[in-house]
């Protein structure tokens, strides 16, 4: 989550979308202060999609810039691992 709202410019939103029940974290609570950023959840995936596929397809999303790991199929464990444990991951992608 943190890692998330720091790519976020000034005024952004950050939307906290499936999280696991009873899941706690830490927020940066100065800098969605300080840069006004918006966070806001929702529990279902309901209607989000298309949302998400048109800001890519226009280039309002930088994809390239969530992608904090790479790995070889083989490290497929490894990858699982980092995304759920190191805090600074946003998105790792698994390569065959």
């Amino acid at each position: 989550m943190a890692a998330g709202i720091a790519a976020l410019r000034p005024a952004g939103t950050a939307v906290l979308v499936g999280l696991e029940l009873g899941e706690t974290g830490e927020l940066p609570l100065a800098q969605i202060q300080t840069q006004e950023i918006w966070v806001t959840g929702t529990f279902r995936y309901a209607n989000t999609y298309p949302t998400a596929i048109a800001l890519a397809a226009f280039g309002r999303v930088d994809l390239e810039a969530i992608i904090t790991g790479h790995y070889e199929l083989d490290s497929t464990e490894d990858a699982l691992r980092v995304g759920r444990e190191d805090p600074d991951s946003v998105k790792v992608m698994v390569h065959p």
